[in-house]
């Protein structure tokens, strides 16, 4: 049996039907509770009793966790303590979600888990202080660090594809580094992972070096390639020091998938043949 929290989110939406074939799953979203309730979890925990607990919850738009850093840190920071000391009581597995925002950006290449972690926001230093409340509370856990994720139905490719089809121009950071990764893979990867009974830190992503600016129009190009329609592309890259944000985001975020290369002899697809498997697998739903 596993629990599953944040099951609204884009990531969870891949992670279920993977995780499914394998397990009995419980899934739950802020509307059927939420996961700083203790009460709550100790409860669905209870009634459910799990060898697995998922963590997909978090609150994750960098702007906002500025303006409401109380609630970044409850639900960021605090709640995966109090899950995990939860889970260690229990004997279950905890499975919990990260970022890249952890570290600082200022390195030239990309972060592996061997990277000391130094975030420079609130979002990144909210969810390191839940990556050290799980290792503090001793429970058998496994933390994957993942970029920012796309995938089907809603994501932000979709907000940009929508943009550009309604003639929106976009602004993005100039020289802004990322690794951007399909959530499918991110689900068979997870799956494998727990075939395998891995557990400690693990980074996730589609490696390879681009810029969000190339992101976009590799996006843009696939879109005209699989035979949707013409699109302008109209992306303006804006010096950093000129970009108007009340975050000082990370001018690198790439993660170094390394654990996955070494241990496991895993190499996932690079971004840009992940980005094409997406583009081709929801073709339909894009071009609507």
């Amino acid at each position: 049996m596993l629990v599953l929290s944040g099951a609204k989110s884009l990531l969870a939406r891949h992670i279920l039907p993977v995780l499914r074939d394998d397990y009995k799953v419980v899934a739950f979203d802020d509307d059927k509770g939420a996961i700083d309730d203790a009460d709550f979890i100790r409860e669905i925990l209870e009634e459910s009793n799990p060898s697995i607990f998922v963590n997909c919850s978090e609150f994750s738009l960098m702007d906002d966790c500025e303006f409401y850093r109380e609630k970044a840190y409850a639900i960021n920071g605090f709640a995966p303590g109090v899950l995990a000391d939860i889970c260690a009581e229990r004997d279950i597995l905890l499975i919990h979600f990260s970022t890249p925002a952890v570290f600082s950006g200022d390195k030239d290449y990309s972060y592996s888990e061997s990277d000391t972690p130094q975030p420079y926001t609130v979002f990144g230093d909210s969810k390191l202080l839940g990556e050290k409340k799980i290792e503090q509370s001793g429970c058998r856990h496994l933390i994957i660090r993942v970029p920012d994720v796309y995938g089907g139905k809603d994501s932000f490719v979709h907000a940009f594809l929508r943009d550009m089809k309604n003639g929106k121009s976009i602004e993005v950071i100039q020289n802004h580094r990322k690794n951007p990764t399909y959530a499918d893979d991110v689900a068979h990867v997870l799956q494998m992972l727990l075939d395998k009974n891995v557990e400690g830190l693990v980074h996730m992503a589609n490696p390879g070096d681009c810029t969000i600016y190339e992101f976009y129009k590799k996006a843009h190009d696939l879109y005209e390639k699989t035979g949707m329609k013409h699109v302008d592309f109209n992306v303006q890259e804006i010096p950093f020091d000129e970009f108007i944000t009340p975050v000082d985001y990370p001018i690198n975020s790439l993660l170094e998938p390394a654990r996955l290369k070494h241990e496991f002899s895993f190499t996932p697809d690079t971004w840009d043949r992940a980005l094409e498997r997406f583009m081709t697998q929801h073709a339909e739903e894009l071009s609507a």
